[in-house]
């Protein structure tokens, strides 16, 4: 009986310490976009992006914006916090976006205070803004009620069929401290009344370098991870012809054979032709697509790897690659004096399963 008693109080104790603050929407300011423009080389300027609910039935969701100027990241979200009506909360932050101006210099110190904030989740998408982050967050979008929400189905979808899968906040310091893997992130652009995905936005460490083109990203994103979504287009005797990405799969294998090392970048990929106008689908015909599908992948591939030894960045990984199957590798010196000059070879395997083809 005393045993249950004490166990009684205990729990009490432990409840009533333990309380959570409640936290009423209403009274408060939720940031969905949190953005940085490059002033000079001390000044920041932080921009966030909030939905505002309508009291009104049936009326859409707008968002309004501040911007504030600092010369850190936590004093512009101090000076925001003067200008909102509302406690600004990061909790349910969706995303990320940097300048390209700025991230030219590093983005590491906003980057590490944000992945400090426990407010924040795992998943808040990160990208790069070719232009002002202001000037995107403030334009009006006749395809959707708010730039925020915008940006955020942006991300999503694309990440599936043309851009990284992880490019968030929790995957860029891991791939920064841990992995050693320079880090990617989508690279976003402001047109009239549309956003539009540039491209890919590559880094050296923390600084933004230079960006695959969106015609690429396709062959980037076969090199980069599995996938099984996504369309490529390419021209086969004067006929542009449309494949659907069923799956794809890729790996690498590292031949450390002395005085020639090497890595080798397998990919597989599954497909269908979607469109072929012109052509008639033959197996012949068929086969003569994958054939020349095969070589385009190859060579586009080949010279992606050669402009990122080039520019002495490994957004592969390569270097990573290979010294998880040798162990004897000194990677350190395989950065510095190996990377930019190991050859390369892209071996792409391809197989087209559904072609309507017809004898």
């Amino acid at each position: 009986m005393k045993k249950a008693l004490l166990w009684f109080i205990f729990v009490v104790l432990l409840f009533s310490g333990n309380t959570v603050e409640k936290t009423v929407l209403e009274d408060v300011q939720l940031v969905s976009i949190y953005g940085y423009d490059f002033v000079n080389k001390n000044t920041i300027k932080g921009i966030i992006s909030s939905p505002v609910i309508p009291l009104v039935e049936n009326t859409p969701p707008k968002s309004t914006v501040f911007a504030a100027k600092a010369h850190t990241s936590k004093n512009t979200r101090q000076k925001l916090q003067g200008e909102s009506p509302e406690p600004l909360v990061l909790g349910r932050l969706e995303a990320l976006l940097f300048n390209d101006k700025l991230a030219k210099h590093g983005i590491m110190p906003v980057v590490s205070t944000m992945s400090q904030d426990p407010s924040l989740g795992r998943n808040v998408h990160m990208a790069i803004v070719d232009g002002s982050v202001q000037e995107m967050l403030e334009a009006k979008y006749p395809v959707t009620d708010t730039s925020s929400q915008y940006i955020q189905d942006l991300l999503k979808h694309n990440s599936k069929n043309i851009l990284p899968r992880y490019t968030n906040l929790h995957s860029f310091v891991d791939l920064y401290h841990n992995v050693g893997q320079d880090p990617v992130l989508p690279l976003l652009v402001h047109t009239k009344d549309r956003i539009r995905v540039k491209g890919i936005a590559l880094f050296d460490g923390d600084k933004y370098k230079g960006f695959v083109p969106y015609a690429d990203c396709f062959v980037f994103k076969l090199l980069y991870e599995n996938f099984n979504n996504g369309m490529y287009e390419f021209k086969v005797n004067g006929h542009f012809v449309t494949i659907e990405n069923l799956a794809s799969k890729v790996k690498e294998e590292f031949i450390n054979d002395q005085p020639s090392p090497k890595m080798i970048i397998k990919v597989r990929i599954k497909g269908k032709i979607t469109d072929a106008p012109g052509l008639l689908l033959t197996k012949k015909q068929v086969k003569n697509i994958e054939d020349h599908l095969t070589y385009v992948l190859s060579a586009k591939g080949k010279s992606l790897v050669g402009r990122f030894q080039k520019m002495n960045i490994d957004p592969l990984g390569l270097v990573v690659k290979a010294g998880s199957q040798d162990r004897h590798l000194n990677k350190e010196k395989w950065e510095k004096e190996y990377y930019r000059t190991l050859p390369v070879d892209i071996k792409v395997e391809t197989e087209i399963t559904q072609s309507g083809t017809v004898e």
